[in-house]
C-alpha cells in the first residue's frame, strides 16, 4: 500500500494571492489562520471556515461567532420624548432640542424604551446624553430608570444617577458634548423586549441660563441576528 504525504505550505495572504494552488493542494494562510484548499483554478485557493468564526444556530436563533460581540446605539431623540403636564422644558427651534433651565428641577422629560431582540443577555447598558455645550461649566444631569422584563413586576423605585462632566474637553465656542449618565446592570436580563422606563432632567445652578439637549441613547452589546422566535432566543 502506497502512502502519500502532503506537506502543507505556510504562506501569507499576499503570497497566496500570487499563485493558483493545484487541485487538492493544502496551504495555511498565516495571516487569517485558515487552511486554504486548491482547486487548480482559483487564485489564492479556497479558504476553509473556522468554527470559532462561523455563525451558529441555537434553536431558531442565529448567533454571531463566539469571538464576536458588536455594539450599537438605541436612540431616544428628545423631539420624541414626553414632556410633563406643565409642557416643559421649552423647545429650542434653532438647535432642535429641549431647553433645560437653570436651577429648576421640575422640568422633566419621560421616555419609554424597549431592548431589541439582538441584545446580548446579561450585558451592561451604557447610557449617555448628547447636548450642546456653550460655556466651560457643566450642568448636573439627573437620570432615573426602571427595567421591566416581560412577566416581571415593575421595581418599586426608580434607580437614580447624576452626572456633571463630559467626554470631550471643552475649550471654547459651541460643541456637541456627550455625558455618560449611567451603567445599567444587565446581569439579570435574560429575555427579549425588556421595557425601560426613564426620567431625565437638569438640577444645578452652575451653568448660566438654559442648556439645549438633543438625545439620550443606550450603548448596548448584541450577539445575534434578532431572535429566532417572536418572544425568546
Amino acid at each position: 500500500m502506497v502512502k502519500q504525504v502532503y506537506e502543507s505550505l505556510r504562506e501569507t495572504t499576499e503570497q497566496l494571492a500570487t499563485r493558483t494552488p493545484a487541485l487538492g493542494e493544502l496551504a495555511v494562510d498565516t495571516d487569517k489562520d485558515v487552511v486554504v484548499v486548491g482547486d487548480g483554478e482559483t487564485k489564492g485557493g479556497i479558504p476553509s471556515a473556522r468554527e470559532d468564526r462561523a455563525f451558529t444556530l441555537d434553536g431558531d436563533t442565529i448567533y454571531y461567532p463566539d469571538s464576536y460581540t458588536g455594539w450599537d446605539d438605541l436612540r431616544f431623540p428628545f423631539t420624541q420624548a414626553k414632556r410633563g403636564s406643565n409642557l416643559k422644558p421649552d423647545f429650542d427651534e434653532d438647535n432642535v432640542g429641549l431647553l433645560f433651565p437653570q436651577n429648576n428641577a421640575n422640568e422633566k422629560i419621560f421616555i419609554i424604551g424597549q431592548l431589541p431582540h439582538e441584545y446580548k443577555y446579561g450585558t451592561d447598558i451604557h447610557v449617555h446624553v448628547h447636548w450642546l455645550q456653550e460655556q466651560a461649566a457643566f450642568p448636573t444631569w439627573v437620570f432615573e430608570y426602571k427595567v421591566i422584563e416581560i412577566g416581571s413586576a415593575p421595581p418599586a423605585l426608580f434607580t437614580q444617577t447624576t452626572a456633571n462632566d463630559g467626554a470631550i474637553t471643552y475649550t471654547s465656542g459651541s460643541i456637541h458634548q456627550l455625558t455618560e449618565l449611567a451603567t445599567i446592570d444587565g446581569s439579570a436580563i435574560d429575555s427579549v423586549s425588556a421595557i425601560v422606563l426613564m426620567r431625565f432632567w437638569r438640577d444645578d445652578n452652575d451653568v448660566t441660563g438654559d442648556v439645549t439637549a438633543w438625545e439620550l441613547d443606550f450603548h448596548y452589546q448584541y450577539d445575534s441576528v434578532g431572535s429566532g422566535t417572536e418572544y425568546a432566543k
